[in-house]
């Protein structure tokens, strides 16, 4: 059943969500994974809705069926957001621990070579416990150029389990290498001090980056909810305030600007830029998670850890001001 759900998916997203599985080694069928994923997610989403649509959304300005279709939609797409964000950091965390050891791993195929071994002979021995999941990479080349297969059609069918563009680009070299008559234990040694030398270089740029990851932070995490929570509580003095004058006492005087306010009015003011502050916190702190995710990893996705921090933190801080701003102004009118 769960097989059928999975063509629900539109197509391009199937297939990219099939292809990481290709880097967990997973011996059920892909398509029941997926159709999994969708129907469990389906039934979170109709359940959240059912049970909060009324809460979230007024029902006086927002028909029923219309909010909880919306809430519906929101629900899915931020489910499948975070299962794709994880499968894809569980992926690709596996190729960055790919990259880590890779120059080591390189070193020893090399030196096993100039030993004298055969190349799958290499691969084999090269097998260490700290390689932790590279080692079944290892092993199954080595039994595919041991069966007949090409070493170069067994490294490029290796780059296929592992998410890793320098892993990749790596490998691309050795086989132009190897097409070309270099000598291949040279080749992996100089591509395994390379791979040294780039990861010095962005050590050094990450360390350059920290001051705006603290501005970012700092500015979404503090700055933001202050001001917000400030600003909620002038709309409400300035809304109070405007709402008491009575416009027909001061008829013979003229004034340039009407500043009574009617009462629906100044009910459903303040509760909407309340609203819209939240809105507006937790969309910042969506987009800066991604931009320190970028600016810290390379990838939007590694933000994520970010969120529930600066939501947190930014939803607490706003409570606080706008509490304690709006009991001193009440205190003082």
């Amino acid at each position: 059943m769960y097989e059928y759900f999975s063509f629900l998916y539109p197509r391009g997203l199937r297939h990219r969500l099939m292809d990481y599985f290709n880097y967990f080694a997973v011996k059920t069928r892909r398509e029941f994974i997926v159709g999994a994923i969708l129907f469990f997610s389906l039934g979170i989403a109709l359940s959240f809705s059912f049970q909060y649509s009324k809460a979230v959304f007024n029902p006086n300005y927002i028909p029923t069926f219309i909010g909880f279709l919306l809430l519906f939609i929101i629900s899915l797409v931020t489910i499948q957001s975070i299962i794709y964000s994880i499968i894809s950091i569980m992926a690709t965390n596996r190729g960055q621990f790919v990259e880590l050891i890779l120059p080591d791993a390189l070193q020893l195929i090399s030196a096993n070579l100039r030993a004298g071994m055969t190349i799958d002979r290499a691969l084999i021995q090269a097998n260490r416990p700290e390689f932790g999941y590279f080692n079944k990479q290892f092993t199954i080349v080595g039994k595919e150029i041991s069966t007949g297969t090409e070493v170069r059609d067994a490294l490029k069918n290796m780059t296929r389990r592992v998410k890793s563009n320098k892993f990749a680009k790596a490998v691309d070299l050795i086989v132009m290498g190897m097409k070309s008559g270099g000598e291949l234990s040279h080749l992996l040694s100089e591509v395994a001090q390379n791979l040294v030398q780039q990861k010095t270089v962005e050590e050094k740029i990450k360390s350059n980056v920290t001051s705006y990851l603290i501005f970012i932070g700092a500015a979404v995490g503090f700055a933001a909810p202050v001001l917000y929570g400030l600003s909620t509580v002038i709309v409400k003095v300035i809304v109070n305030t405007f709402s008491q004058i009575d416009v027909s006492s001061t008829a013979s005087v003229n004034m340039p600007l009407v500043v009574s306010m009617d009462a629906a009015v100044a009910e459903f003011l303040p509760d909407f830029i309340k609203s819209y502050a939240m809105i507006s916190l937790a969309s910042l702190a969506l987009m800066s998670s991604g931009l320190l995710g970028v600016i810290k990893r390379g990838s939007a996705k590694y933000g994520l850890n970010y969120i529930p921090a600066l939501i947190g933190f930014g939803f607490l801080l706003f409570w606080a001001v706008s509490t304690g701003a709006g009991a001193l102004f009440d205190g003082l009118i």
